[in-house]
């Protein structure tokens, strides 16, 4: 899968679709595309296929506070009923198993935030209900022992606009083929945030990129 397909960069190139002498190319800078939005947006935007992720078990608060200096800005971090998902994106859950081998049941659990699924934004997270009769536990370690099976992606399908910002962006690859001038596109430099954004592309399409873009406390 892809964010973005052949047939609409070659529309917004008006490539004719029975033109195919650089469709290889096309194939290759949808990919080059795709990359750099990831890299500037330190996400991921499709998630075609379940994966599963490993997490650590946090129950007490002598072994929650090893993280503390790491995850200050996290206040449900500091909740021994919550899972947090570093810093990966989960759009969709299948299955949790818990440290000591068992599923988890969906009805013990509520997601972080908890309207993600409303407000199409992906999960960091999830929490125990207050009455949920489990905890997060391990048989002998709580090292990576519970086991996250779902989409690990900020959506199942690229957003619309990342969508068409990928396709413009390819387009704006493709243009430079035959250019013998450096292009700064992608070149780094630092916002006031002191975050890491590249320079070179269009207000708008700066913009999307930005409005994408994992917040690092």
């Amino acid at each position: 899968m892809a964010y973005t397909t052949l047939a609409k960069v070659k529309a917004l190139l008006k490539i004719p679709t029975s033109v195919t002498t650089d469709d290889a190319l096309l194939q290759d800078l949808i990919i080059q595309a795709m990359t750099i939005i990831d890299e500037e947006t330190d996400r991921r935007f499709e998630a075609p296929a379940d994966t599963t992720m490993r997490f650590d078990a946090v129950m007490y608060e002598q072994y929650l506070n090893m993280f503390r200096s790491y995850y200050n800005n996290y206040y449900d971090y500091y909740d021994w009923r919550v899972l947090w998902f570093n810093r990966y994106d989960c759009c969709q859950i299948t299955q949790i198993v818990n440290g000591d081998g068992t599923i988890v049941d969906p009805s013990y659990y509520v997601t972080l935030p908890i309207n993600s699924a409303v407000i199409n934004q992906p999960m960091y997270g999830v929490r125990l209900k207050l009455n949920a009769p489990i905890t997060w536990t391990w048989n002998d370690s709580p090292d990576a022992c519970i086991e996250v099976t779902g989409r690990w992606a900020y959506s199942v399908t690229a957003p619309q606009v990342v969508e068409y910002a990928t396709t413009y962006l390819t387009t704006l690859l493709y243009k430079q083929k035959d250019n013998l001038v450096a292009s700064n596109i992608g070149n780094p430099t630092t916002r006031r945030d002191g975050q890491i954004f590249s320079q070179g592309y269009p207000a708008f399409l700066s913009k999307i990129i930005e409005n994408y873009q994992r917040v690092v406390m």
